[in-house]
């Protein structure tokens, strides 16, 4: 009786505190995601700021993209640069740029827009998936300040690429299905599957949020009945899985596979692991140093901070809120690194930074829980609380502003200056694009570097000669068109097609123009 009096008063306390200090309430409420939505606008001007000059930046998947939304424009249908089947990569990108593209606004500007603002909802995002487990306002306020500055996630935006809003969408499915599994909500697990189901038309790594909500509900809601959980995850499949597969379907019907993979197992797994590495743990720690000095930093770093929030648990002997989204979060960012690299080395396709920017923000909330149990044990250990999260906070806004807001810095002034990718300095003033644009080409043209002409002269350009393709085949459908040209970039090879060499054996070459970076020649 007397324990319910006490819980009574203490709760009865609580509720007079918030009474009589109001402003805590509203800077939850309206204040917080305020400061996000400021960050945010930084983010996406920052985006803005990095391709102001060349405009957005390409590579071979952006020119698919791009040259789909414009033929779709064009009532040609899902068909790419060279007019082929559109089935390499899901199809949500091109769609949203062709629906844009209705209101007069063309893809390439339009994509420039969409991933700026991206960015910026991704910094919002991220403060809201921050304070669903972080206490403290000010370590909230730094997560996300150090998503603002993230080089990985401006480097993805500011290229006419599926990450930003595939980061966007897997912020979202992480904080619906975690909902889901807290509350049982159905409306949280349709929007899970709706996210889900976006995701997979906007890559098809996103295959991974079906793996992982069918994990979650069968592993993690532990007061259901098997059956019932097999219903939950048989409605979130089905809502998953059905656009991604009339998707599929439609590629096997018009191009004979479901999504343009073949199986290669050149690369070793220790290859792919160590590469992979090499580009993640620059996220946190500067690249000048070697990689077996990073991860025994990072190394370091990951035991003191789970040893920090496990003795905090046993010290304080209460269960922390939202354990449930930690949980998530932590099998969500596994499951999504096993299946990259397995995919990577399947496919024999390089795993990249720009692949793993799904998880920066989620890991970033895993070092916030590290960082804030340090906080509350430095408080108990000097008897201040705040003493201890000014400790983590000053030594956190150190690495910020000695690393990571540098290092942002530097970025947006190279992508300023220079460009980005195929839509670069360095292919603006290529002696050989700029020959093209004074003597246009007449005829069917063929490149070992046909994305960045696309990019620049806006010609329609196909790859030259595959070593998949018949040659004798290839050598007469090019007769009965003519004339027919190579444009060969001298420093510039793709080991799946033929070499100069090679070609120049099986087709008579006669040299139409020599610049210093390649030639034009007429296929004879």
């Amino acid at each position: 009786m007397g324990r319910n009096k006490n819980t009574i008063k203490n709760s009865g306390s609580k509720i007079s505190k918030i009474k009589d200090n109001p402003a805590a309430g509203k800077f939850t409420a309206i204040i917080q995601p305020a400061v996000w939505a400021v960050l945010g606008i930084m983010a996406v001007l920052m985006a803005l700021e990095s391709t102001s000059l060349y405009g957005v930046g390409m590579s071979p998947d952006a020119v698919s993209y791009i040259s789909v939304a414009r033929n779709l424009l064009q009532g040609k249908g899902y068909v790419d640069y060279a007019y082929e089947p559109y089935v390499h990569y899901p199809p949500l990108l091109p769609s949203l740029l062709a629906a844009i593209g209705l209101a007069g606004i063309e893809p390439f500007i339009a994509v420039r827009f969409v991933n700026a603002f991206c960015f910026g909802i991704i910094v919002f995002c991220s403060g809201i998936l921050f304070t669903k487990r972080i206490k403290g306002r000010l370590l909230v306020i730094l997560g996300v300040v150090t998503v603002l500055t993230s080089s990985v996630l401006l480097y993805v935006s500011t290229y006419a690429w599926t990450e930003p809003l595939f980061n966007i969408l897997i912020i979202l499915f992480v904080l619906n299905i975690a909902k889901f599994l807290k509350s049982s909500n159905i409306r949280s697990l349709i929007l899970a599957g709706i996210c889900s189901a976006l995701a997979c038309l906007q890559r098809y790594v996103g295959l991974t949020t079906i793996i992982a909500g069918n994990i979650f509900i069968l592993l993690f809601m532990r007061n259901f009945s098997l059956r019932d959980k097999l219903k939950r995850s048989a409605l979130f499949s089905t809502i998953a899985c059905v656009p991604i597969g009339v998707w599929v379907i439609r590629n096997k019907l018009v191009a004979s596979t479901l999504a343009a993979f073949h199986p290669d197992f050149d690369l070793s797994i220790t290859q792919e692991f160590t590469r992979a590495l090499n580009l993640v743990t620059p996220w946190f720690v500067s690249s000048n140093i070697p990689l077996g000095t990073r991860l025994v930093i990072i190394g370091i770093l990951i035991l003191l901070l789970a040893a920090a929030v496990i003795l905090n648990r046993i010290i304080s002997g209460k269960k922390q809120r939202d354990d449930i989204l930690v949980k998530t979060v932590a099998a969500f960012t596994l499951i999504y690194v096993l299946f990259t690299m397995t995919a990577s080395i399947l496919v024999n396709a390089e795993a990249n930074d720009r692949l793993f920017s799904p998880i920066f923000v989620l890991l970033i909330l895993l070092i916030l829980i590290g960082l804030e149990a340090a906080a509350e044990l430095f408080g108990l250990l000097l008897k201040k609380k705040w003493a201890g999260y000014l400790i983590v906070i000053a030594a956190y806004g150190l690495w910020l502003a000695f690393y990571a807001l540098p290092g942002i810095a530097q970025r947006v002034t190279y992508y300023e200056k220079n460009g980005a990718g195929l839509n670069s300095a360095y292919w603006h003033h290529s002696p050989l694009i700029n020959w093209l644009k004074e003597h246009p080409l007449q005829g069917k043209i063929f490149s070992n570097e046909p994305f960045a002409i696309y990019v620049v002269c806006g010609f329609d350009v196909r790859l030259s000669p595959h070593r998949l393709i018949d040659i004798e085949k290839f050598r007469h459908q090019l007769f009965l068109q003519q004339p027919n040209y190579l444009v060969w970039y001298y420093n510039h090879w793709r080991t799946y097609l033929y070499n100069f060499e090679e070609v120049n054996s099986y087709f008579r070459l006669k040299l139409l123009a020599q610049l210093p970076d390649g030639a034009v020649f007429i296929i004879e």
